[in-house]
């Protein structure tokens, strides 16, 4: 498989794993130790599990999926991502940092602007 097609389908597992509130899973894209620009990885995990378990009836839907790098362990990604729950929809332009380690691809950064 293309590295393209690779990262492509590691992103919408991701987004599954999301949309079934598989916290576990959904963690496991992240490298061991990733945190956002304000937390570290302990308050990051917390934040994010705390916001996937309130919601209800997530949608994910990733959309002009764009591998910008194209190396064989690292790549960037851009995509526009609509999320939508009971609480709470948005739309957003998406820019991901991945690196392929043993057991598939990774998500080393992550920034979202909503539109």
């Amino acid at each position: 498989m293309l590295v393209g097609a690779e990262v492509k389908a590691s992103l919408d597992k991701w987004a599954e794993a999301w949309a079934n509130q598989d916290i576990a899973a959904y963690l496991d894209f992240y490298v061991p130790g990733y945190k956002s620009k304000y937390d570290n990885h302990k308050q990051w995990a917390k934040q994010r599990t705390r916001r996937i378990k309130n919601a209800k009836q997530i949608q994910i839907v990733l959309d002009n999926i764009e591998v910008i790098s194209n190396d064989v362990i690292y790549v960037q990604v851009n995509f526009r991502q609509k999320y939508s729950a009971s609480n709470y929809s948005d739309i957003s332009n998406k820019y991901m940092e991945l690196v392929k380690v043993k057991g598939g691809w990774k998500i080393i950064k992550e920034m979202s602007k909503v539109l």
